[in-house]
């Protein structure tokens, strides 16, 4: 008979260990959350309001609590908001409601600033706990909060934040369904669906394309085009994805205010939001200035720094190493990432921070690609080089720290438009 010989850590040394392991997390948790209070909340209603959108929000938000004008928005001349759906401005109303009735900068972004900070703790739990790859979470984490455009745009009133939300609840859902028990599975898609039917209520029906086009490209990755042949697995993945029933419920809780809004103003919702803001800007057609199909990419580098750098290299490791095929996760966060890329991009009209649904797929697959990379090294290296992402996501939070403490306080008395608005 053989005997293997076994080790076993003295129970001094292995309560030591636990407890510097749980002390490690608690410490980096509650960084990424200090973190995330610095990039996103602090000083957020120091300044005034200076975009336009901003300043629709704020007159829509303020006519829903004086005039009850809930159903319709209007701003302060009277004028319908056709613009969006409401969603975004029933929020600013309601958190201006809680705070008494005061309509300001506070109200007005913080819906964006709470948003981002989801999304951030989504992608991080989701990947950490979810698909049970916490270091994959915490790194993919700290790329998205941390990243240039998204830290900018979690301190702006725009839709575009909320939507990047409704984008990650609805995809992660998804993909965290996929081979779960019936009741978790049914839960996860619940909110998918839930968060696909606000993406509605927030922008239209681009909420409900993108994370469509993501998922598509994934089933098709995954079973191929669906043709004759592969009906029966096309069939049963989305019979998985609950897409029989949870189509129905984004139609229920979406169609009724588009139409009523259609109803109400003769008309004239279909005709300017449907038509003039999506399928005319999006062909080309409108007044506004057109982009060429590439715009996006270099956008991409620009918004996306100082993370979008190491993008290319990523790819090229997941590439030599197989992690296309083996890792399920990288896989589909930059089937993400490309698919709304390659959505927005068929638009003739575009915007930087329309990219923005795109970000939390393109943190996922670094994140994933980050953990491969360090679980490569040796243990000295790999110390090193944590230390040094942590180093870099400290200096882009002090970056930021710089920018809110004295750069934008500085420019606030150029942007004041308090005494033009009163003549």
């Amino acid at each position: 008979m053989k005997i293997v010989a076994t080790t076993k850590m003295p129970g001094k040394i292995q309560a030591t260990t636990v407890r510097e392991w749980r002390w490690g997390h608690f410490f980096t948790i509650t960084a990424l959350l200090f973190a995330i209070y610095l990039l996103f909340f602090h000083r957020l209603a120091e300044r005034d309001l200076w975009s336009s959108h901003e300043a629709r929000a704020a007159m829509d938000a303020q006519m829903m609590l004086t005039e009850g004008a809930w159903g319709l928005p209007r701003l302060y001349d009277g004028r319908l908001e056709l613009q969006k759906p409401p969603l975004y401005y029933w929020l600013v109303a309601a958190l201006a409601w809680l705070r008494g009735g005061v309509v300001d900068a506070w109200a007005v972004r913080l819906p964006a600033a709470g948003a981002a900070m989801l999304c951030v703790c989504f992608l991080g739990i989701g990947l950490g706990i979810g698909c049970k790859r916490p270091a994959a979470g915490l790194i993919a984490a700290a790329v998205l909060a941390t990243a240039l455009h998204f830290t900018w745009l979690a301190r702006i009133g725009r839709i575009d934040m909320p939507l990047t939300l409704s984008v990650t609840v609805a995809l992660g859902g998804f993909h965290l369904a996929r081979g779960r028990p019936a009741g978790t599975r049914r839960l996860l898609l619940l909110a998918a669906y839930l968060a696909a039917a606000t993406a509605v209520l927030l922008k239209g029906p681009i909420g409900l394309v993108l994370p469509v086009a993501v998922m598509s490209g994934c089933l098709m990755l995954e079973l191929g085009l669906p043709q004759p042949q592969r009906w029966r697995a096309w069939i049963a993945v989305l019979s998985e994805l609950g897409v029989w029933w949870g189509a129905p419920l984004v139609a229920a809780l979406t169609l009724p205010w588009f139409v009523w809004a259609n109803r109400v103003t003769g008309g004239e919702f279909y005709r300017i939001f449907l038509w003039h803001h999506n399928i005319e800007r999006g062909l080309g057609g409108s007044h506004l200035r057109t982009n060429p199909w590439w715009f996006y990419l270099p956008q991409f580098v620009g918004d996306f720094l100082p993370w979008s750098l190491l993008f290319p290299l990523a790819v090229w490791w997941s590439y030599r190493r197989g992690s296309w095929r083996t890792d399920a996760e990288a896989r589909f966060g930059l089937v993400w990432f490309v698919g709304v890329m390659l959505v927005l991009s068929c638009s003739r009209f575009k915007r930087a921070d329309y990219l923005l649904p795109a970000y939390p797929g393109a943190a996922m697959f670094l994140g994933c690609i980050g953990q491969h990379w360090l679980s490569a090294l040796a243990p000295k290296q790999r110390r090193r080089a944590v230390a040094g992402f942590a180093g870099l996501v400290g200096i882009m939070v002090g970056i930021w720290l710089v920018r809110v403490e004295w750069q934008l306080p500085a420019r606030e008395s150029y942007r004041d438009y308090r005494a033009f608005a009163m003549r």
